[in-house]
């Protein structure tokens, strides 16, 4: 006598009207002295029921609504993915960038106006490179630091009174100094890119710190001076963090 399981297993072909003809006649002979299986071929044959239009179109809007909860959600979790990101660089990496703006003459000097070059600061620039110590370090065409102590006699009636000097800064054909007044420094450095000993252009930048003991700067003035066509340019550089930096104006 062949099992239930199997004539359960045909019923799908039986119903389909593909089983073999010797299918068939299995699935008939068992069906009719099997209670069980004549009900599960029965309610196989059945039709089925169509869904009410109306629970169709309650079906249709379920599913759009689910599909915009879950586009507002996607949106929720890349944005609070976003702030954490900029959070996380804004504690753990500075991302601070540098750029600056070409101001004019009479507005960078009334923002600042120690940035302005005093003749006296040219002629220590003529003296500077003037002086054999300097030429001949400039020869060797390495960077070099030059006690202040060796040129400050010829220097000392040209430079500022009671402010703190570094030493004398040499590097390739430019020759540098740089002095503390406050918590405000001065760098001044002259280029001498012949080598004749008059400076074919001078720098001068003043930068001004939070404190007289920190190294922290948030903004800062430059003069350029060009020698050959005594044209003067002036800049403001800032710092910023680099993710904003597209806020920044003129």
């Amino acid at each position: 006598m062949i099992e239930c399981d199997v004539i359960r297993d045909l019923m799908p072909l039986y119903v389909d009207g593909v089983a073999s003809e010797a299918s068939r006649r299995l699935v008939d002979a068992h069906t009719a002295r099997c209670p069980a299986c004549r009900g599960k071929l029965n309610a196989m044959r059945m039709p089925l029921e169509p869904v009410p239009l109306e629970e169709s179109e309650a079906y249709i809007r379920f599913i759009r609504a689910q599909k915009k909860r879950n586009i507002r959600s996607c949106i929720v979790a890349v944005l609070i993915c976003l702030v954490a990101w900029w959070a996380f660089m804004e504690i753990n990496f500075s991302g601070e960038m540098i750029d600056f703006t070409v101001m004019e003459e009479s507005r960078i000097l009334k923002e600042e106006p120690r940035l302005y070059l005093s003749k006296e600061e040219k002629l220590i620039g003529e003296t500077l490179l003037g002086m054999e110590v300097i030429q001949t370090a400039m020869a060797t065409g390495e960077n070099q630091m030059i006690a202040f102590g060796e040129v400050e006699p010829e220097l000392r009636k040209w430079l500022p009174k009671n402010v703190e000097f570094d030493d004398i800064g040499v590097f390739g054909t430019v020759v540098f100094y740089d002095y503390l007044t406050g918590n405000t420094r001065i760098y001044i450095s002259y280029g001498d890119v012949d080598g004749d000993g008059i400076a074919d252009g001078v720098t001068k930048t003043v930068a001004t710190s939070v404190s007289p003991d920190s190294w922290e700067v948030d903004e800062w003035y430059e003069l350029i001076y060009d020698g050959e066509t005594g044209e003067t340019e002036y800049r403001k550089y800032e710092s910023r963090h680099m993710w904003f930096s597209f806020f920044d104006v003129p």
